[in-house]
């Protein structure tokens, strides 16, 4: 049986900080002979690929090698076991708890002066970081220290201010409360119709926008209320297709994330920034769009998984800026970044991105003129048996294999992959107007003379052209650029560009 590689994985996964915490705590966890544990650390943290027939030929005649899997899998639990403790020290809300756990404990204790100073702490932690519930809990002990003294070391307006301070606390948790209640109602709306389909149930959405509460961000006192406020609105405007509000939503939840450092959290942040780069694209703001994709990979982190997500999020996006653009040879000129961060992320991406990456890289060498390089791309997808999600990923990279045979001139090929093509696009429920015309199109083609080759095309760039635009239009592929470049004689990328311009949808 083929070992297991789950210690390796999470060795390799460990920052150069997290590996010296966990080794100086080791010595807690391991005594004596069992540093094998920490030798076998190191062994492993050497290694750029796990072999394990090379740790056992490094530690053969040491006893643990006789029974491996079950010191590696102890060293696996007390490395995540070591890293709770470490991520526990720099969590501010587990410190805050502990604070008021020993704030009880001082005060049945009667030790009322050392209670007074972890309240002053653990109050200015709970306000940095709007944890109102314990806020509250802080001033019910600070009130009972006034209590115990009989309030003598208190003076009335003190007195007062820790009323105005609970009561504070108390009206900010009413308002979360009342912005969850509207968050829990959009969901429900949200769940029940989708995309609304008439004007009645767009009118669910729209009235839920009325809500007082959702007119005038004043009203939202905390972060949390202010971000689920953003959140309702860009879901509805999402809902509704209103781009230009949902652009300002966006924005304004970044101002909203960049402004509260403290109560920023850096995957939400991420999501956040991916939202706002899907909208400017949409909107063909294409320049502000790659300043966002910029201000991504600038954002630091420790978390392997974060920065991996930061790499494929920013480098899938940065291809569709190029691919919505025309800009296909600056596509091009950041595949070997791509190329060089896939090595670098393997077994961390998931098979869904990668796939979208690959035939993004695929699209960019076919809209180049890069058939070959295309060819390449398009095949690791084709090539994956065992390809699972992403339907729509792999319906597409069957029409974008044809159209790079095509290209190619690879015509006895072509009409294998037609047909191949056409059932599985059937079986997929894939198999639409646009993807029938195309493919009954490049049936004719192929054995088409060269001369009526150019008027078949335009005749398929008509009938394209006919059909509705949700029929006609696809978020995979540009068939009317295609036809366009086909019948002017002109790559892609350039057809693309001159529609941007003429409409002014490049911004």
């Amino acid at each position: 049986m083929k070992p297991t590689t789950e210690l390796f994985d999470l060795i390799k996964s460990l920052t150069q900080t997290e590996k010296r915490y966990f080794k100086v705590s080791a010595s807690t966890h391991f005594k004596g002979e069992e540093n094998k544990y920490l030798l076998l650390f190191d062994s492993i943290d050497e290694q750029e690929e796990y072999d394990e027939k090379q740790i056992k030929e490094k530690f053969k005649g040491e006893r643990f090698v006789i029974q491996l899997h079950v010191v590696k899998n102890y060293l696996y639990n007390t490395i995540l076991k070591i890293l709770r403790s470490y991520t526990s020290e720099k969590n501010k809300v587990v410190e805050l708890q502990s604070l008021i756990r020993n704030i009880e404990i001082l005060y049945d204790k009667s030790l009322f002066s050392h209670c007074r100073k972890l309240i002053v702490k653990a109050k200015s932690i709970a306000i940095d970081y709007e944890r109102y519930a314990e806020l509250y809990q802080i001033i019910d002990l600070e009130k009972s220290l006034a209590r115990s003294s009989a309030y003598a070391d208190m003076k009335e307006k003190e007195l007062d201010n820790l009323y105005k301070q609970q009561k504070t606390a108390l009206d900010n948790l009413d308002n979360i409360n009342d912005y969850w209640r509207l968050s829990t109602k959009a969901f429900l709306i949200k769940k029940k119709y989708g995309v609304p389909r008439n004007e009645i149930e767009r009118k669910f959405f729209t009235k839920l926008l009325d809500d007082r509460l959702l007119k005038n961000e004043s009203l939202a006192t905390t972060y949390i209320s202010r971000s689920i406020f953003h959140n309702i609105r860009g879901l509805n405007f999402h809902t509704l297709k209103d781009q230009a509000n949902l652009l300002k939503e966006c924005k304004s939840m970044i101002e909203l994330m960049e402004s509260n450092p403290l109560l920023l959290k850096k995957d939400n942040y991420i999501s956040a920034l991916y939202n706002l780069i899907i909208v400017q694209i949409d909107t063909g703001y294409y320049k502000e769009a790659l300043q966002t994709i910029k201000k991504m990979r600038l954002v630091d982190s420790t978390s392997e998984a974060l920065i991996t997500r930061i790499f494929v999020t920013s480098y899938d996006t940065e291809l569709n800026v190029y691919l919505k653009s025309g800009d296909f040879d600056k596509g091009v000129s950041i595949i070997p970044e791509i190329e060089s961060g896939l090595k670098r992320y393997k077994n961390k991406i998931n098979q869904e991105s990668e796939m979208s990456m690959y035939y993004n890289i695929a699209y960019i060498f076919f809209g180049e003129q890069y058939f070959d390089k295309a060819l390449e791309w398009i095949n690791k997808i084709l090539n994956k048996k065992d390809l699972s999600l992403r339907s729509d990923i792999k319906c597409y990279s069957r029409i974008l294999n044809v159209l790079i045979h095509l290209e190619l001139e690879n015509f006895d090929l072509v009409e294998t992959e037609i047909k191949s093509t056409k059932r599985f696009l059937e079986h997929n429920n894939f198999y639409n107007p646009t993807e029938k015309l195309l493919l009954d199109t490049l049936r004719i083609y192929i054995n088409e003379k060269d001369s009526g080759k150019s008027e078949l095309i335009e005749e398929f760039e008509y009938k394209l052209n006919k059909l509705s635009k949700d029929n006609s239009e696809s978020e995979y592929f540009d068939f009317k650029s295609w036809a366009r470049a086909k019948v002017k004689c002109l790559p892609m990328s350039d057809v693309i560009k001159q529609k941007g311009k003429k409409s002014g949808k490049q911004k």
